[in-house]
């Protein structure tokens, strides 16, 4: 997925504007801003998978308990150039929040 705006959404579970399950997922140059999640990844949850996010921005995403920009389980990321600024939740996922 390339070049896209996630704005806003809201989910009351997990991942407020992409779940990744189960496959590699790609992303570069997206924005990523004002998601929330009621549990886990503001913006997107990953789980049993690979993400690798080229270029994409993470801004102001919250979730209610761990991963603010996102939450990752049991999966592979790789994050080049992405930035990260005003994302909030009480526990940190790994490797990000």
């Amino acid at each position: 997925m390339n070049n896209n705006t996630f704005d806003g959404n809201i989910a009351n579970c997990t991942a407020g504007a992409v779940v990744l399950g189960g496959a590699t997922g790609k992303g570069r140059c997206n924005i990523f801003k004002n998601n929330s999640a009621g549990k886990e990844g503001g913006a997107v949850y990953v789980s049993n998978d690979v993400l690798v996010s080229e270029h994409n921005t993470w801004v102001a995403n919250k979730a209610e308990e761990s991963g603010g920009a996102f939450f990752v389980y049991a999966a592979n990321v790789n994050a080049n150039s992405d930035t990260f600024a005003g994302n909030q939740a009480p526990s940190v996922s790994q490797p990000f929040s």
